[in-house]
């Protein structure tokens, strides 16, 4: 099960992180030919700045007349734009080739729509749910804005615990060795037209949770009850797995203020770049045949032994819940609480709940 998880948890992670690591390679390439054509046409300015210099001493040293310097300064001035607009035409050419492939690439992979702004010469792409502005009178790229709906991945590590009687103290459950994974693909939907405050996210998670009792005691069903026990042998490791997957609904606030273009007027909106709360619900349903699995160690006679035993223990495998979280930028604090109890039949309640750090992609 271990092995399971590690392997989404790092499909994951390196999924999001190549989609990252694309959009920064983009930008470093475009910056890289920005820099190359500020640099020639620095270096140009001084060549044209010696020369007329040089000129203008002969023409201050009476070698050459003033009529005969200002038709040389012309001449140079000429020259110079030349070759200025030669090297900064191959420069362009370049970027031209490079935003191409670009968008090439993301048509192929279906991650990109390109859209043409009537009010200007500037050409607006949809890249991973963003839209990239590039002017075409002014070389560079720069992310201005996002599309009302984008597509959003996201990742949860941290604890998980039973609530018995409305309370998490004196648990027969470990605090930090159970775990809780969490890895989702959501659409994020701005609720207004023209402000950036409100959004819902909705989409599909997967959830893993590790409850670990204390003392190595494990979960047994008895007369109809499922409760801790001290198991016959003397447990070295416990642990009751259970995997479900989550529909949530939640209710953002972003603080990220709007961003204006100066040149077009036109207003763009960014999220996750400032402080942001959200608030909701979500409904998680187990696929697994029989609902949980336990996992416990022992040894007998110096032999090691190592058992899996999927049973019904009287899980819920439809649980309602509530969930917050609070963070900047694309890290916050999660916490999630179910109102279904996770066991149907105990007539004591014990409900699931859940804290970790999140991470939005």
């Amino acid at each position: 099960m271990k092995n399971k998880i590690s392997c989404i948890t790092v499909c994951f992670l390196l999924f999001g992180i190549g989609v990252r690591a694309q959009v920064v390679e983009f930008n470093k390439s475009v910056n890289r030919i920005a820099i190359q054509i500020q640099n020639e046409t620095i270096k140009e300015k001084l060549i044209l700045k010696t020369k007329v210099d040089s000129l203008y001493a002969l023409v201050d040293s009476k070698k050459i007349s003033h009529e005969v310097g200002q038709e040389e300064k012309f001449k140079l001035a000429q020259e110079s734009t030349k070759r200025l607009e030669i090297k900064i035409n191959q420069l362009n050419d370049s970027l031209s080739s490079l935003v191409q492939n670009n968008v090439e690439q993301a048509v192929k992979k279906g991650e990109l729509i390109e859209e043409l702004d009537t009010v200007s010469s500037s050409s607006y792409y949809t890249v991973f749910g963003k839209e990239a502005y590039y002017n075409q009178n002014k070389v560079g790229k720069r992310i201005l804005g996002e599309r009302r709906t984008t597509f959003r991945l996201h990742f949860i590590y941290g604890m998980s615990n039973l609530v018995t009687n409305g309370s998490v103290a004196n648990s027969d459950i470990r605090y930090i060795s159970s775990n809780f994974i969490q890895a989702g693909y959501n659409l994020k939907t701005r609720v207004l037209k023209n402000n950036n405050l409100l959004y819902l996210r909705y989409g599909f998670n997967m959830e893993f949770n590790s409850l670990k009792p204390t003392e190595h005691r494990y979960f047994k069903v008895e007369n109809g009850q499922t409760i801790i026990s001290k198991h016959e042998k003397d447990l070295t490791k416990s642990r009751l797995n259970l995997q479900s997957f989550q529909i949530p609904l939640y209710l953002e606030f972003d603080f990220t203020p709007k961003l204006i273009d100066e040149k077009t007027g036109r207003t763009f909106f960014r999220s996750e770049e400032s402080w942001r709360l959200g608030i909701g619900g979500y409904v998680n349903f187990s696929w697994t045949k029989r609902n949980g699995q336990q996992i416990y160690h022992y040894s007998e006679d110096e032999v090691k032994y190592r058992v899996e035993k999927a049973e019904d223990l009287g899980l819920n495998k439809t649980r309602y819940g509530l969930g917050a979280y609070v963070g900047y930028g694309m890290f916050s604090l999660f916490a999630q609480y179910e109102l279904t109890p996770l066991f149907k039949n105990n007539t004591v309640k014990q409900n699931m709940a859940s804290f970790g750090v999140r991470m939005d992609f």
